[in-house]
């Protein structure tokens, strides 16, 4: 009789249908048997309830695991909402030097000049990671990278008609490598910078007029004009070629950039 009473209890309790069982066993004129065949019957109709009823819905019963996985996933599908972060360059004409407006998803966070490759008069805070950019005043546009407000990465620029203009690598500010091409895809300039950390630096100063390793081609492919300007170099030097590519001038320099002597073709 005791576990009879504890499982009517139980029942009671715990059965989305407690009130019911709760009336049916509480009525004294029921049989045992009768009696039988109704807890046979709730416990076949509670069974199904748990049975189809679904997972719970409250939170507070999954394991840490569970919500930690969930958090996560919520967490990376925010990440992978992509940002439209742009930079426009105009100059108006009576600026000496381009200014720069960059938006997130067209709300302004930035603004400043570059003067010599470098950013002046910031305003704000310039993104780090890849920004587009489109150049109103060169009717150009790209891709480019900053890290620490500062050019950092791959660059690449494009003509209105898609060709490639610039294809560029730049380290914390710095010119690493670059090619530029002319409007129908020949190669205009190639550079390396990679051997001219301290020749770079004397840029600014107007002592020298190029660093690092590169040429220069005409429109017809053939070569313009070439430089060699590298570190700790016993001579260095800068030369002018003619439309048959014969040299025509050329300028030494020292290691530390100091001109050291001329040679110009003899005139006739």
């Amino acid at each position: 009789m005791e576990a009879w009473q504890k499982f009517k209890s139980f029942l009671e309790k715990t059965s989305p249908y407690r009130e019911h069982i709760k009336r049916y066993l509480n009525v004294k004129i029921i049989s045992k048997c009768q009696r039988i065949d109704i807890l046979m019957g709730v416990f076949v109709v509670f069974f199904l309830f748990l049975l189809f009823r679904g997972p719970d819905k409250d939170q507070s019963l999954q394991s840490p695991e569970t919500l930690a996985s969930q958090e996560d996933l919520i967490k990376a599908k925010a990440e992978d909402i992509p940002k439209k972060i742009l930079r426009i360059e105009r100059k108006a004409p009576q600026e000496d030097y381009p200014e720069s407006i960059i938006f997130i998803n067209k709300k302004e966070v930035a603004r400043f000049k570059t003067k010599k490759g470098r950013v002046v008069d910031l305003k704000g805070r310039i993104p780090e990671g890849k920004v587009q950019f489109v150049n109103e005043w060169e009717n150009t546009h790209g891709v480019e990278s900053y890290y620490r407000k500062k050019r950092d990465g791959e660059y690449i620029e494009y003509y209105r008609n898609g060709q490639v203009k610039i294809e560029a690598e730049y380290h914390r500010g710095k010119l690493v490598k670059r090619k530029s091409y002319f409007v129908d895809g020949v190669l205009r300039v190639e550079e390396d910078c990679t051997s001219a950390t301290f020749l770079a630096m004397l840029l600014p100063t107007g002592k020298i007029k190029n660093a690092g390793i590169g040429k220069m081609y005409r429109s017809d492919g053939t070569l313009k004009y070439e430089w060699y300007m590298v570190d700790g170099a016993k001579k260095n030097f800068d030369k002018t070629y003619n439309k048959d590519e014969d040299m025509i001038e050329a300028n030494y320099y020292n290691g530390e950039g100091e001109f050291l002597e001329q040679w110009q073709v003899p005139s006739d």
